[in-house]
């Protein structure tokens, strides 16, 4: 399942489980000692270092776009150009329409709309400009706009291979890096699956190799807290929760907020209270904050400021 996360989720999740792998790693040696040898460690950081030196989606993206915006402009240049040189193409020849279409004009409609046929439309422009130079210049052209065209021919040419040529690249990127990260996610399960058996019984340490998902496929959504207010911030009653069900608490606001969970907002608050500090968050169960079979989670604000918060739900993640 990890497949499905952001390359920097994998990445952060990865670092976590090799931190808690290195700590508990006498554990895993007495558990299995042919598969968690020292060199695993290695080729674990190593698997990680990997992923995180290889360009992610986003950074690719950008690359992408910063070559399509250059065929963009030398698009636009192209289109100003060709206005200007059509303006003396019209004075030098301006009751003969078939040597003006011998420059193009009547193909420039199509040129504009793909890079391509510009390359083609510049080619054919230059090539009239220059067979009809004297004509052109004797009109008023400046002969340099001339060179102009086939300078800017190239440019565009190379431009739009480039940019073409980076589709294939970005496939071949991206398959790469699924790799590359396909790899690092083997060492995490592996010591996500052997964690989960080596602390069965440890339940605060079996959640250090429990990879967590959202437990509805939504975005949950941020709620705000009137100053010195308690409120419900999260109910399920068709799904009470046991003390294993984990919590995402999420603090968005400037003040710290209180969570935990109850049967209803009358109830005094346990003493297993959680405080989640002004923008942080917390991924904690229902034993950490009040216990199990409550429908509730409740979010107090004792400060004279409006909080801001979301609260989501989490299950465990097949590795």
């Amino acid at each position: 399942m990890l497949h499905n996360l952001t390359q920097n989720d994998r990445i952060n999740i990865a670092e976590v489980k090799y931190l808690y792998l290195v700590a508990d790693y006498a554990d895993f040696q007495d558990f299995n000692p042919v598969k968690f040898t020292p060199q695993f460690l290695t080729d674990f950081r190593g698997a990680i270092d990997r992923a995180i030196a290889y360009e992610d989606d986003e950074a690719v993206v950008d690359m992408g776009q910063e070559r399509t915006q250059e065929v963009t402009a030398f698009m636009e240049e192209a289109r100003k150009l060709y206005k200007h040189i059509k303006y003396f193409i019209e004075e030098a020849f301006p009751n003969n329409s078939a040597r003006k279409n011998r420059f193009g004009l009547d193909n420039y409609e199509d040129a504009r709309k793909s890079p391509i046929n510009m390359v083609a439309f510049l080619t054919q422009l230059h090539t009239q400009a220059v067979a009809f130079q004297a004509d052109l210049v004797a009109a008023g052209l400046q002969a340099g706009k001339i060179a102009d065209v086939l300078s800017l021919r190239n440019k565009l040419q190379g431009a739009n291979a480039t940019q073409k040529a980076f589709s294939g690249e970005r496939q071949e990127i991206t398959q790469n890096r699924a790799k590359v990260l396909a790899v690092m996610d083997e060492f995490t399960q592996a010591a996500c699956k052997a964690g989960k058996i080596i602390f069965e019984g440890d339940f605060a340490k079996y959640r250090q190799y429990t990879i967590y998902k959202t437990a509805d496929s939504t975005t949950a959504p941020t709620h705000t807290v009137s100053p010195t207010s308690t409120e419900v911030a999260f109910t399920d009653a068709n799904n009470p929760t046991t003390d294993t069900t984990t919590f995402l608490l999420e603090n968005e606001g400037d003040t710290d907020l209180v969570f935990y969970t109850n049967t209803n907002l009358s109830e005094a608050a346990p003493t297993t209270i959680a405080t989640v500090a002004a923008n942080s968050s917390v991924e904690l169960t229902a034993a950490e904050i009040g216990g199990s079979s409550h429908a509730m989670v409740i979010v107090r604000n004792d400060s004279q400021q409006q909080g801001r918060y979301r609260i989501t739900r989490l299950e465990e993640m097949e590795e």
